[in-house]
């Protein structure tokens, strides 16, 4: 979500400046409410922890490999030389 508040604040720059140097046309005003919609939309993600369902993801999956090697192990053939 830093990504988002960053693309934000990159475009709220962009429009600032062209927004200082004159009357600025309508791509300028587009990217000045992208920008700002961006940063809020950021920001409130950050507050609100989603970028904590990425660790969330990550434990959901670290779970499934392993209960993927456990069932690999346990339908594996025993070796010729442990059954004697």
């Amino acid at each position: 979500m830093w990504i988002l508040s960053s693309a934000g604040s990159v475009l709220l720059a962009f429009g600032a400046y062209k927004l200082w140097e004159g009357y600025p046309n309508h791509l300028e005003v587009g990217a000045i409410l992208v920008g700002v919609g961006l940063c809020a939309s950021g920001i409130y993600a950050l507050i609100k922890g989603h970028d904590h369902d990425i660790g969330r993801l990550h434990a959901k999956l670290d779970a499934i490999l392993a209960e993927q090697e456990r069932l690999r192990f346990k339908t594996m053939p025993e070796p010729e030389w442990l059954e004697d």
